[in-house]
């Protein structure tokens, strides 16, 4: 089996060749920004531009060169903490390699305390310094911010793509149009499904409550929403459950319209398809427009039983 790095080479070979041709000139900007779908390719992009200009001694998150801060959770922002170490360490002057990296994951949460903190140093940048960004809201990063990073793209994979991937390396799927349905063309989500990661089953079980939910009529549906609301009180984990599960919808949702605007999509999944045939693309459109709307409510910390309460009622 391929590992991340060598399915990553592979499927954006362009991204690969212009790292290659950045790091053989010598021409390495001072400020990134890798744009892609949620759980795209951005990070193993970083990862394998990171590795290419410290090396491979220590692993990234261990390197004394190298900070990487990760992702919030849905509702949660990068505050003016996390700007200070970054400016911080990209202050300092490498220990053991020619750069000072820092990796912020989810940049468009960044607060605008945050920004500002980290403008001056991404004007007048240290000449070892290196800031990367990941994003899949590239339009949330304010301009003055955009203006001063270049941008490399990421696009969604193709169903076809992620497909050929999947028969190629032997995956065990029992449905590969279902499969590639919940991968939506994000390239992290390839690599959990294809390791066995737990969050690829999770999708699974998250794909499976918006079939029955949307299937059923409203005593159902209330029942649908009782079995995952009785799942656990508003602790961490369920608190970040709801926004998984919305993606799961978004996800549902946008491929059945692809494929009944005769955009040519392969991996639809039968069950989805069975389930959402008789919604017109009007009616679909819609539906994605209140998922944006359920996700303002979540990052808002609205209740959870109010949000399942509109859902039932609203799909």
């Amino acid at each position: 089996m391929k590992t991340p790095d060598t399915l990553f080479e592979k499927l954006y070979p362009l991204q690969n060749a212009y790292l290659q041709k950045l790091v053989v000139s010598g021409k390495i900007n001072h400020a990134y920004t890798m744009v892609g779908v949620p759980e795209g390719a951005q990070e193993s992009c970083i990862a394998q531009w990171c590795r290419a200009l410290v090396g491979d001694t220590y692993p990234l998150e261990h390197h004394p060169d190298v900070l990487m801060i990760d992702r919030v959770d849905e509702g949660a922002m990068h505050g003016i903490e996390e700007a200070k170490r970054i400016r911080q360490h990209l202050l300092r002057k490498p220990l053991i390699s020619a750069h000072r990296i820092a990796v912020l994951s989810g940049a468009e949460s960044l607060t605008t305390a945050a920004v500002n903190a980290l403008l001056k140093i991404v004007e007048e940048p240290p000449p070892s310094a290196v800031l990367f960004f990941s994003v899949s809201r590239p339009l949330q990063l304010p301009a003055t911010m955009r203006s001063r990073m270049q941008f490399v793209h990421l696009p969604a994979l193709g169903d076809a793509t992620v497909r050929d991937v999947l028969v190629e390396e032997g995956i065990d799927v029992r449905d590969i149009p279902a499969a590639v349905a919940l991968i939506h063309g994000a390239f992290e989500r390839l690599i959990q499904l294809m390791q066995g990661d737990e969050k690829h089953q999770l999708r699974v079980d998250d794909q499976q409550f918006w079939l029955t939910f949307l299937a059923g009529d409203l005593a159902s549906r209330e029942q649908s929403v009782q079995r995952f609301t009785a799942r656990g009180s508003e602790s961490t984990a369920e608190a970040y459950a709801l926004p998984r599960l919305l993606n799961a919808l978004e996800a549902l949702l946008h491929t059945e319209l692809l494929s009944k605007c005769g955009a040519g999509i392969s991996g639809v999944h039968a069950g989805a398809h069975r389930v959402l045939e008789p919604y017109s693309r009007r009616e679909l459109y819609e539906r994605l427009l209140q998922v944006e709307q359920l996700r303002i409510m979540t990052s808002e910390h609205v209740n959870k039983k109010i949000i399942f309460e509109y859902l039932t009622f609203a799909l």
